[in-house]
């Protein structure tokens, strides 16, 4: 899960985000946030499922981890 969390800091500050904290909530615009889901989805060869584009659900690095976390261990089984 680290080498996930750094890979999504690195995405994040691409981005122009900075986060110090994992359960900091990340301001951004809806514009930011679907770039951040096309880079995720390049990045680490997944498919963010529909139910998952909304800003509320996704607001921090921690969340954004634990979902990455979540469909990588679905697609390898």
């Amino acid at each position: 899960m680290e080498e996930i969390k750094n890979k999504m800091i690195n995405i994040l500050r691409q981005n122009g985000i900075i986060v110090f904290e994992e359960n900091e909530v990340i301001e951004m615009n809806s514009l930011m946030f679907i770039s951040l889901i096309v880079n995720i989805e390049e990045e680490f060869e997944i498919e963010v499922p529909d139910d998952y584009l909304n800003l509320n659900q996704l607001n921090c690095l921690s969340d954004f981890v634990i979902l990455i976390s979540s469909i990588k261990n679905e697609t390898s089984m």
